[in-house]
């Protein structure tokens, strides 16, 4: 029990022990690693050599097991979580390649609009420039007429 406000926690004082995060080692040397620990643990007492499966023994290797099996659970997820990076990695890079299209087909026809404007202010200034120049023929063939 922990403490709480209705006062101290009552009992002995269990310690845990802890190995640390598991690193990038293989399941094997984990369990090992921890065999080797918990001999030193029980070498006083509560495990005697030669006596047998105890009942440490026992919960030792179902520790081991239960271990082997977390680490086990840990690289499926890790795998899968892998593959899920790589498909938002391929989406997204087939997204950013498509807009990447739709950007440069944009600006290229924003190009060709802005073109096709210059070309036909180009024609109608000379439109104008005909139309004056219609305007004066016709006036002249006017006074020609006149004056015969």
């Amino acid at each position: 029990r922990s403490r709480t406000a209705e006062g101290p926690r009552q009992g002995p004082v269990r310690r845990i022990r802890s190995s640390g995060p598991v690193g990038l080692t293989d399941g094997a040397s984990v369990v090992e690693r921890h065999r080797n620990q918990e001999i030193g643990m029980f070498t006083c007492g509560g495990f005697r050599q030669g006596a047998g499966r105890s009942l440490t023994s026992s919960r030792r290797m179902e520790g081991e097991s239960k271990l082997v099996r977390e680490v086990e659970e840990l690289r499926a997820r890790t795998a899968q979580m892998e593959k899920t990076l790589r498909w938002w990695s391929d989406c997204t890079a087939n997204w950013r390649d498509k807009w990447t299209k739709v950007r440069v087909e944009r600006n290229k026809a924003v190009e060709e609009a802005r073109e096709m404007r210059r070309e036909a202010d180009k024609l109608e200034l000379e439109r104008d420039r005909v139309r004056e120049q219609n305007e004066r023929l016709r006036m002249d063939v006017r006074e020609l007429r006149l004056r015969l």
